[in-house]
């Protein structure tokens, strides 16, 4: 996934994964602020061209990233966000030869 830089536009709403200045996946989301505050994705798009790159889970991960560093909670209604949650989970969890089935799995890395 080399070339990809994933970067937050907060006043738009969305994480974007841009490679050569195009941006070639995001992740929707917003903040809630009551009751407690939390960034809530709601949807996840890769562009086909650019689909089994692991650009999803990168986007993911960089949201997770992004909540911890700022103290708040994840409350995902995308499905692409919460499977991101427990993969990543699984793979803190049990690492290694698991992640990599769970990977082979799924075709990809990501």
């Amino acid at each position: 996934m080399g070339g990809v830089e994933i970067r937050d536009d907060r006043g738009a709403g969305r994480l974007e994964a841009v490679e050569g200045g195009e941006v070639v996946g995001r992740i929707e989301y917003f903040v809630l602020e009551e009751p407690a505050p939390a960034l809530v994705p709601v949807h996840t798009v890769v562009e086909p061209a650019h689909e089994g790159k692991g650009i999803a889970g990168a986007l993911a991960r960089e949201l997770y990233g992004l909540a911890a560093r700022e103290g708040v909670a994840v409350a995902p209604l995308c499905p692409v966000a919460e499977a991101g949650v427990l993969l990543i989970g699984l793979r803190l969890l049990v690492g290694g030869p698991l992640a990599r089935v769970l990977d082979r799995q799924r075709g990809g890395d990501d």
